[in-house]
């Protein structure tokens, strides 16, 4: 690398030495009693598969603190929900070293997450038909995104302009992370087809102050260094009467995948795919009556990534840890928004009242560069210098306003338990897109450029207004034995605006039309609950997903011309809804007096008219079509037991296999074989887990954590990968399985935790969303972070 390349010095060598070292000696005085158990545990240092924290009462046998979850908008003692959930308390999530959604998908039997850096897609239970790569997919969102009771899943945008790809929130200062598996459209609306990922953030405490503070410092192999600092803090401001939380956190990710132009004069810069993360919160409680309380807060986030963490498959060497991007320029991307709420809950005559009122305000902007992709297809001939670039400047903006209002029965005694609400969202997304080119006229002879040397500009304002009524009732016959009943009745309204200008857009096209549909989501189930520590159920829900508007597709070339015209595709207008029903048994149990605790599921669903890919290769895009219909066959099972006194075990397995279920043709052309899998999604999802906790004063304890999370290959059928299929692409790879192993030691002393950790400890690089990439020139992928040694500390007070 020449002088441009960014490196480490002499003195950050010695200093990473020195840090490797003293780490290494903690990690073996740490790992020496966790493996000879000499020593004996007086406190449990973590949660299990379920999220329980045992603890050892005073007769040496275990109890459990429950996790209190808000999956059916009321409080509820996880073991009491009749629905499939994975939920982690901050402590939980600290202690497996979880900071995003990806790794929350990770651990998560059922959710699986992939991205290119600039889209991402969250995945439910295989319900998904996202495009290659990780990339926006096709169609709306199948998994709804919440920040406590605020949707911020990203809607469609047509006209080729903008980015729907949803904002995910760190992971600092938060109560806990619920994951809902299986459609919650009656409580959650169209987004949650598949299911939910809810971020549930803590309320001011109005009797004393509490707190919480993280710390991290870690080193990448053949990559950078990573850190972070964060601190929340709160407590009474007049005691039972006024209350305030604030907090602030930031991380810097240190880059692993070098940036080496094949271009004279372009970037070359070592770990350039670094980012920047800030989170910020302010809650102040007020409670003028005992029956009365209301919280405003607003919530922050800005995430910069500085390049896309994917890399050249033919330019890297993954085997010896070498990832590299040949591009002339960097490919930035930042996600900022800000979430201003008021909540107001009231409590009278048994029947509790919520209002939440909240405003979601959203920018993502990237720059990709294009340098490559123009001249590849129209051309075939790579440009030779720097003044040939050629960039795309996307800006994204969502500006939702939400207003729910709801009453729910306030006694949990009682034998009816109901909530019902109103719910009204519009959500006004606008994509700005252009492309700048220019030297485009060495391509393309003669083309007339917009001024400011553009090939391409699309303006893109989309508003999706909803309006619902949901109510959801559990009756218990019996002290034993209960039924549940709900229904959600949502009317969607779509309009949008559209113009594209410039020679790649085909000039000036302005398209304008709207789209209105009404949806009915009920559910039902049965509930059988012979003691406080068995639930048997099973349920029936409806789930849907609304439709959207096609982009418009860019003429290019003469080749995408014709093709659009065989397709009929010059005006393609909108896709409709598409649904599915989930049928689900299940079963929550605690035995052996807490010591070993199960939770299963097993599903089955039919999903109909899918919002499906039509792929346009002569256009470098595709268009969406309802076509096909499949189903998804799975379960998942998490076990939680405590062997010994002192050693804890885990153990989560998730399994989906979802797949067409029909032939369908369309003009000579196949799009779905009967069998053919919907997506490329890891049937298994394994992870395993051992905590052994000892004490090594009477003041001290200690614990060692071993943990494996795998995912495995999809051996199925692809559509993508089916030469007879229209949406045949032969640069496509299967992804490889997917096998991170990680360690953790540490000591508590009071609130305060510290260790020492290695993450991929096998230092595993699987080839991860595989496709030939025309920004590159190459065949892109992604992998997971190399190994990675590291220390931690919390403190909470």
């Amino acid at each position: 690398m020449n002088d441009h390349v960014e490196g480490k010095g002499e003195s950050m060598r010695h200093c990473m030495a020195a840090i490797r070292q003293s780490l290494m000696a903690s990690v073996v005085l740490m790992v020496v009693p966790f493996w000879s158990g000499a020593a004996h545990a007086q406190q449990a240092a973590g949660q299990g598969a379920l999220n329980r924290s045992p603890a050892v009462g005073a007769d040496g046998q275990a109890q459990a603190d429950e996790i209190v979850v808000t999956a059916q908008k009321r409080e509820q003692r996880l073991m009491d929900v009749p629905i499939s959930i994975s939920a982690y308390s901050q402590e939980a999530l600290d202690k497996r070293g979880i900071k995003d959604i990806s790794d929350v998908a990770a651990a998560t039997p059922g959710l699986n997450f992939g991205s290119t850096g600039v889209y991402n897609r969250v995945t439910i239970r295989g319900i998904s038909t996202g495009a290659r790569g990780g990339s926006q997919g096709v169609g709306s969102s199948t998994t709804a995104i919440y920040v406590d009771d605020i949707p911020i899943q990203a809607r469609p945008i047509g006209g080729g302009a903008g980015v729907y790809t949803s904002a995910t929130p760190k992971i600092f200062d938060l109560e806990r992370v619920e994951v809902l598996r299986g459609p919650q459209g009656t409580l959650f609306g169209g987004g949650a087809l598949g299911g939910a990922v809810r971020f549930i953030t803590p309320e001011p405490n109005l009797k004393e102050f509490t707190g919480y503070a993280r710390a991290e410092m870690s080193d990448t192999s053949g990559g950078g260094i990573s850190n972070e600092a964060g601190v929340a803090v709160g407590g009474p401001i007049v005691e039972d009467k006024l209350g305030f939380r604030v907090s602030g956190w930031h991380r810097r990710d240190g880059g692993y995948i070098d940036h080496l132009s094949l271009i004279p004069g372009g970037v070359r810069q070592r770990n350039a795919d670094k980012a920047d993360s800030y989170v910020g919160r302010a809650a102040l409680t007020f409670k003028p009556s005992e029956s009365i309380r209301i919280t405003p807060s607003i919530y922050a986030q800005d995430v910069h990534s500085y390049d896309l963490g994917t890399f050249s498959a033919l330019d890297s060497d993954a085997d010896d840890g070498k990832f590299l991007v040949t591009t002339p320029l960097l490919s930035p991307v930042r996600d900022k928004f800000f979430i201003p709420s008021l909540r107001m809950q009231a409590d009278f005559s048994g029947v509790t009242a919520t209002s939440i009122t909240t405003y979601f305000h959203r920018n993502h902007q990237t720059d990709t560069d294009y340098t490559f992709v123009l001249p590849l297809s129209l051309s075939g001939s790579l440009p030779t210098s720097l003044d040939q670039y050629q960039i795309t400047h996307i800006d994204t903006r969502q500006r939702n306003f939400t207003q729910e209002l709801r009453l729910s029965a306030s006694e949990p005694s009682a034998r009816l338990q109901w909530t019902i609400g109103g719910f009204y969202n519009r959500a006004k997304t606008t994509g700005f897109q252009t492309i700048e080119s220019p030297r485009i006229g060495d391509y393309i002879p003669g083309v007339v450029l917009l001024p400011g040397g553009l090939s391409y500009r699309a303006t893109a304002p989309v508003t999706n207004t909803e309006l619902a009524g949901y109510a959801n009732f559990e009756y218990r016959f019996f002290d034993t034995l209960s039924v549940i009943a709900g229904v959600r009745v949502s009317r969607l309204k779509e309009d949008f605006h559209i113009i594209t200008e410039g020679p790649l857009g085909g000039g000036f096209v302005e398209i304008n039309g709207k789209q209105r549909e009404t949806a009915v989501t009920p559910k039902f189930g049965i509930n059988f609950k012979p003691d406080p520590d068995n639930l048997f159920y099973v349920s029936a829900a409806k789930g849907f997903r609304p439709g959207g508007v096609n982009k418009a597709l860019p003429t290019i070339s003469s080749a995408c011309a014709a093709a659009t015209a065989a397709l009929g595709a010059s005006n393609l207008g909108d896709y409709q809804s598409d649904s599915l029903w989930s049928y689900e048994v299940g079963s929550k149990n605690s035995l052996m007096g807490g010591r070993l605790n199960l939770s299963f599921s097993a599903y089955h669903i039919k999903w109909k008219n899918i919002q499906s890919s039509v792929r346009v290769p002569q256009c470098l895009g595709a268009f969406v079509a309802n076509f096909g219909d499949a189903k998804s066959d799975g379960f998942d099972l998490a076990v939680d037991a405590r062997l010994t006194k002192n050693l804890l075990a885990g153990l989560s397995v998730g399994y989906t296999r979802a797949v067409y279920t029909n032939d369908n043709i369309s003009g000579g052309r196949i799009y779905t074989h009967s069998g053919d899998q919907i997506a490329d999604i890891p049937p298994w999802n394994i992870v395993a887990s051992l905590q052994y906790n000892f004490e090594l004063t009477e003041n001290v304890q200690g614990y060692g954590r071993i943990e494996n999370r795998y995912q495995s290959r999809n051996k199925g059928n692809l559509t993508l990968l089916d030469p007879t299929n229209a949406n045949f692409d032969p640069a496509v790879r299967r992804n490889e399985s997917v096998n991170q192993l990680n360690l953790r030691a540490g000591v508590l002393y009071g609130g305060l935790d510290l260790s020492v950790f290695v993450n991929n400890v096998l230092n595993d690089h699987p080839l991860l969303n595989v496709y030939f990439s025309r920004i590159t020139a190459d065949y892109g992928a992604s992998t997971i972070r190399p190994r990675t040694l590291g220390v931690s500390a919390t403190y909470r007070w």
